[in-house]
Parts: C-alpha cells; structure tokens; sequence
C-alpha cells in the first residue's frame, strides 16, 4: 500500500525580505556594540591609572622659524607621566597632549582659545605594569593665533628681555589617552592641568617676530 505524506501548504505564507534580515542583523549588531563600548571603557579607566609627573627639558633647543619669522617652532621638552597598567594584557594606547598658553586670569574661556603647542606618542603597556611616559610637546607658534600679540609679549617679558626677572612660561594642557577597538578610537582617560615650561629662546636674542618691540 502506497504511503501518502502530508504536506502543509505554503500557500500564502510569505517568505521575509533579505532587506528585513539584515536590517535586523544590524540592528543587533549596533545594539550589542553600544552596550560593549561603554563596559569597555569603564573597565580600561578603571584599569589605567595616570598621574602627572611633570616637565623633562628638551636636550635640543633649536627654535626654527617660519612664514617670514611670523611663525616659530620649539622643542619644549616632554609631559611625563607614570602609567599604571592593572590589566592582565598588554595594551597598545596612543596619546595625545595639546598646551593653550596661560596668562594668569582664572576665566577658562579667556585661554582655551590660545592654542600653544602638541605632542603625540603611541605607547605599548605591559600587562601589570608600572611605566613612565614622556610625550614630547613642541610649541607651535603664529601670529595668525595670536592677533594682538599678547603671546608673544607676554613671552618676551617672561623670559627677560624687557628687563624683569626671567620666570616659567605657564600653560595649560591636555592629554588623552584613546585606544583603537576594531574601527573605533576610544578615550580611556584623560589628564588636564596647569603647568610650567623655560623659555624657548636660550641664546638671549629677541625673536625676530614682526610687530614686537622692545
């Protein structure tokens, strides 16, 4: 006897769209990442500690200029700082400083708009390890920042030339510590502060900066 085999009927059931299933897919994927990100920065700030240490002078001294003397270059030294890395795995962070020049007032907006200087460094932190970081800062100077020349006379001055006491130059400075996870580049943690630097001009002559004066 012949066996007759039932078969539903697919008789308007309609299939779903690849479109629909990707889109869905996507959507998985962007609701996984969004949760993962924030937990994986939290456990990284949590695991990295950093603490500023301070200004290393620079062996070279050199000051170049450029753009007919209305834009000069200096080595400043290095931003040191002592990173602690709690992980049980090495990481790979890059970072990233930025200096804004600080003339003594206490509104913030007065000086974060005078940008100084930038340094960058990647550095490779071993698992459970305590490390020192100097991340090399240079001063990038032009008169196309500095308008009215307040900068750079207010360097002059500081450095001695006007006939005062020669004294640090103070800046303000930022420093990010970001790490690359697949196609994103995350900040794990962050540094700012107030700080000092020498005058970038040792050899005891005036900048030849157009419009200064003295």
């Amino acid at each position: 006897m012949a066996r007759i085999r039932y078969r539903p009927s697919t008789e308007g059931i309609k299939k779903t769209p690849c479109w629909v299933k990707c889109y869905c897919f996507s959507c998985c994927i962007i609701i996984l990442a969004a949760i993962a990100i924030p937990i994986t920065i939290a456990l990284l700030k949590k695991d990295l500690k950093i603490k500023f240490m301070g200004v290393i002078p620079s062996p070279d001294e050199t000051v170049s200029y450029a753009d007919n003397n209305t834009a000069f270059n200096a080595n400043a030294g290095f931003l040191r700082f002592n990173v602690f890395n709690s992980l049980s795995v090495k990481t790979t962070a890059m970072t990233s400083a930025r200096a804004y020049y600080y003339f003594g007032h206490l509104h913030e907006t007065y000086y974060k708009d005078k940008y100084f200087g930038i340094g960058s460094l990647d550095v490779h932190l071993k698992a459970k390890s305590n490390a020192t970081i100097d991340i090399p800062f240079s001063i990038a100077y032009s008169t196309n920042k500095d308008y009215h020349l307040s900068i750079i006379n207010d360097i002059i001055e500081k450095c001695g030339f006007t006939g005062r006491k020669p004294q640090p130059l103070q800046i303000y400075y930022t420093a990010e510590f970001t790490q690359r996870i697949a196609f994103v580049i995350l900040t794990i943690n962050s540094y700012d502060g107030f700080t000092s630097i020498d005058c970038p001009f040792k050899d005891g002559k005036v900048p030849p900066i157009p419009g200064v004066y003295i």
